[in-house]
């Protein structure tokens, strides 16, 4: 009987320790993701974010749209023909909201005019982001609209 009641009192404090192990490694592993997927937007600077999919198509132009964040609620790129910029604000990470667009107007291929348009309509409705070292993800509500791949920007360029 005393030999039963050992077995159990091993056997439980045995259960207890994975469980307690478990949890802390679910805890890890989420908290390890949320750090990449919802760091702050002034965390976008130093990083030009070159498009590649847009509206769920990939890009194939040869010169695809751009973004650069500077850290402090600007941003500027290149749309497909033209140069833009404005302001974006994030009240949480994983949340922005692009305001006033200004842009440059040439004019070029109707591709190309299609394509900046796309790429420009698609920031005024993003309302999320996700970002990892390597990528950058606009959403819609849940829909993704724009994915960006990163490219570290020389030293002094914005």
């Amino acid at each position: 009987m005393l030999t039963i009641l050992t077995i159990m009192k091993n056997l439980t404090g045995f259960i207890a320790t994975i469980f307690v192990f478990s949890a802390l490694f679910v805890m890890s592993a989420c908290n390890s993701q949320s750090k990449s997927a919802n760091q702050p937007i002034a965390s976008l600077a130093g990083q030009s974010w070159t498009c590649v999919t847009l509206n769920g198509a990939a890009i194939t132009a040869t010169r695809p749209p751009t973004i650069t964040f500077d850290g402090a609620g600007r941003v500027n790129g290149f749309s497909g023909v033209n140069r833009f910029g404005g302001s974006v604000e994030s009240a949480e990470a994983g949340e922005l909201h692009f305001g006033q667009m200004m842009s440059t107007k040439m004019a070029g291929p109707p591709e190309q005019m299609a394509l900046e348009s796309s790429f420009l309509d698609a920031l005024t409705r993003a309302d999320r982001y996700v970002v990892t070292d390597v990528e950058l993800i606009f959403s819609a509500g849940k829909k993704m609209v724009v994915q960006f791949k990163s490219e570290q920007l020389a030293a002094g360029s914005k």
